[in-house]
């Protein structure tokens, strides 16, 4: 499984686990350089999930309300195209 990514010239730890957030399905830690994804969610949700937090280390200028739309709109864009996770 990936371990870190590189996202705009900076590297990212990328941990399956329950976020330090409770209330998450994932985070983007800009100063630790780290992005928790929850390990229970999958399919569409798991997607969406890895590019909002994708997002965000790559535009940590944005709002989250522009991340979580363009997530979505490009998860269940995906999805339409049969991306599967292996």
């Amino acid at each position: 499984m990936i371990k870190t990514h590189l996202f705009r010239g900076r590297r990212f730890k990328i941990f399956f686990r329950a976020p330090k957030n409770k209330n998450h399905l994932g985070t983007c830690d800009q100063f630790e350089q780290e992005i928790e994804i929850r390990p229970t969610i999958k399919g569409e949700e798991e997607l969406d999930c890895l590019i909002h937090e994708s997002l965000h280390a790559c535009f940590p200028d944005i709002d989250d309300v522009a991340i979580d739309e363009t997530a979505n709109s490009i998860a269940k864009f995906l999805m339409r195209l049969g991306y599967r996770r292996r």
